[in-house]
């Protein structure tokens, strides 16, 4: 009988010690799962107070469960006391072992309950950093179409001051003009006295040849003036076609400044997107010819290249491209790019699927690959 009472016992200890196991393993899980929140933002504040309310559950059930072990002592010392009723003691004894067992169903339904609240408050977390870098990628591009605009108003700015420097030397050369053709009026009207002058001394002179004397004079001085009038004309002629061809060539400097500023941040943003697209290779520990088939693939027919249209908004940039390799994307430049390479790639004969088991490439599938990448290098799309 005290035999069958010591087995129980150990049977007892055994299962107190897979319940503190158990227990241990749960305390484990919560504290790495505290390690992983403490990295997210002050956004997170709301699931912080979620996990400390677990944590505070987790308190009560540790308080429930150093009751119980309290009591399983105390059921010892009763057990120790009344080995002469062994009956008594064996009664003793199941209910001890139906409130175990109930103690270890209620802990592991806690335990499962406590794990899928933070299997949600996980989820919760990523949803919002994955929203968060989001509104950052946003953030970014406003910036950057911000800066293009600063540009284009500081250009036309410049432009504006140029027009307003070579407006007013125009000013300036029209007011030199009209002061040189008041002189060459001032010079008419003395003209005009010396003749008087002369009919005066010269009275004695025939009336005729006075006259044509005077007529020539005359006829001088209009033939001068038409002449100033004539060469003011053709000089604001000038001026203007300047003006207007200066004004054509600042406009199309503009253009071509804005078309190449809209290329760079288009170039730009192209590139983004593929570094983004690449992360999870870059990132990859190992780096196998599965995951460089699992790129080119990617490329080429998920996001089906070939019927991109390249244009100015989407230009073409050598990340873009499904280049047929296998080294790990970032660590080659066009000039590493070999026909061994190619070859190489497309003489793999067997690829390691990130999502199934090893398979070799179907023979059908590989001159599909090999025809989606010619139409993917032809020149036509190149030049686009």
């Amino acid at each position: 009988m005290f035999t069958e009472l010591a087995e129980s016992l150990e049977e007892i200890k055994k299962v107190e010690q897979e319940r503190e196991g158990k227990l241990a393993r749960h305390r484990q899980e919560i504290l790495d799962q505290q390690s992983e929140i403490k990295h997210t933002s002050s956004q997170l504040a709301q699931s912080l107070g979620k996990i400390k309310k677990v944590e505070q559950e987790r308190d009560v059930m540790e308080m429930a469960c150093k009751s119980e072990r309290m009591h399983r002592v105390e059921l010892e010392e009763q057990l120790r006391e009344r080995q002469t009723g062994v009956g008594i003691l064996q009664d003793d004894l199941a209910k001890c072992r139906e409130t175990i067992q109930r103690v270890e169903q209620e802990c592991e339904s806690d335990l499962a309950r406590h794990q899928q609240k933070i299997h949600n408050v996980r989820s919760r977390v990523e949803r919002m950093s994955s929203q968060l870098m989001e509104h950052f990628g946003k953030i970014e591009e406003v910036k950057k179409q911000r800066l293009v605009m600063e540009m284009a108003r500081n250009a036309e700015q410049m432009h504006r001051l140029e027009l307003e420097e070579r407006f007013r030397a125009r000013q300036a050369e029209a007011v030199a003009l009209q002061r040189d053709l008041e002189q060459a009026r001032g010079r008419c009207s003395e003209l005009e006295a010396e003749l008087k002058r002369t009919k005066v001394n010269d009275e004695v002179r025939k009336d005729e040849e006075i006259s044509s004397r005077n007529a020539a004079r005359e006829e001088g001085r209009d033939d001068m003036l038409t002449e100033i009038i004539q060469l003011l004309n053709s000089k604001c002629e000038n001026d203007q076609r300047a003006k207007q061809a200066e004004k054509d060539r600042v406009e199309k400097e503009r253009a071509e400044k804005m078309r190449k500023a809209e290329w760079e941040l288009a170039e730009e943003l192209e590139r983004s997107r593929c570094q983004k697209r690449d992360e999870k290779y870059k990132n990859t520990r190992i780096w196998t010819d599965a995951l460089a088939f699992d790129r080119f693939e990617t490329i080429l027919v998920v996001e089906e290249f070939t019927k991109i249209k390249f244009c100015a908004s989407k230009p073409l940039t050598f990340e873009a491209l499904p280049w047929p390799v296998l080294a790990r994307p970032g660590t080659y430049a066009a000039n590493d790019i070999t026909a061994d390479h190619v070859r190489a790639f497309f003489r793999t004969p067997v690829v390691t699927s990130a999502k199934s088991a090893t398979h070799p490439i179907p023979a059908e599938y590989c001159k599909y690959l090999v025809k989606q990448g010619l139409l993917a290098f032809h020149g036509d799309k190149m030049v686009a």
